[in-house]
């Protein structure tokens, strides 16, 4: 009876670890890639998580039935807690249902990540590295009601261009080496937006052709690439700028 119980108990666990497992592939792998993101940021881990963010992107047409799953197996998990193996023992329901309101916080907490992370996008390329493989990163258009009710307030402002401006970068000889280029990158063009009116979306670097390519608005015009060009250099890789297009 005791090895039964045992048996019972270990496969409620595996049931209840279910749930925030499919919550995290139903959300694209947000939170995990925030977690890695930011160890890599801070330095903590130093690896390429192109492949995850890859297969973030490929996850995008199984969300749905991912995020059902994970709430069906929650249910299923919370439901099956209400019975007990033994009369006499009275401490396996309570452990259970412990166990039960953790991971529906978990797989909750998980399946809301994209959404409560997506107006914070801005703030951040951890945020916005996190948010990859699904529309996330596509903000809502703003709409300017004063414009809209007196269109002869002045002329209209002209939308940004999207651009795109590529390095090539030399020296890169593994994943961990673009992902460090990355932060240096992104960490330069942080402190340049400070006092310059250029956007930028995201770094990608393929450490393989040497390539890194920044994504944004006005930054021919503004983006300072003789500074990005010098921080790399320092870091020991020197880099040159090749061209810029409309992105």
């Amino acid at each position: 009876l005791f090895g039964s119980a045992l048996t019972w108990k270990q496969a409620m666990g595996l049931e209840i670890y279910i749930g925030p497992v499919l919550a995290l592939l139903g959300s694209n792998l947000c939170l995990l890639l925030l977690v890695l993101n930011a160890c890599d940021w801070f330095g903590l881990v130093h690896a390429d998580l192109s492949a995850l963010e890859r297969l973030a992107v490929n996850l995008d047409d199984f969300q749905l039935r991912f995020r059902t799953a994970a709430v069906a197996t929650v249910l299923l998990a919370l439901l099956l807690c209400t019975r007990t193996t033994s009369p006499s023992d009275q401490a396996i329901p309570k452990e259970r249902r412990r166990r039960s309101a953790i991971a529906l916080f978990a797989t909750a907490a998980t399946l809301a990540a994209p959404r409560l992370l997506r107006p914070l996008s801005h703030m951040h390329p951890v945020i916005r590295r996190s948010l990859v493989g699904s529309a996330a990163l596509e903000e809502p258009r703003r709409v300017d009601v004063s414009r809209s009710e007196d269109d002869s307030t002045g002329p209209d402002v002209p939308t940004p261009v999207r651009q795109e401006l590529v390095f090539e970068v030399n020296k890169m000889t593994c994943g961990g080496c673009g992902s460090h280029v990355r932060n240096l990158v992104e960490k330069a063009l942080a402190a340049q937006q400070r006092d310059s009116p250029f956007t930028f979306d995201k770094v990608e670097v393929d450490w393989r052709a040497g390539v890194m390519s920044v994504h944004g608005t006005q930054l021919t015009d503004h983006l300072n690439k003789e500074d990005v060009m010098q921080i790399l250099g320092e870091d020991g890789y020197p880099t040159s700028f090749l061209y810029s297009s409309p992105n």
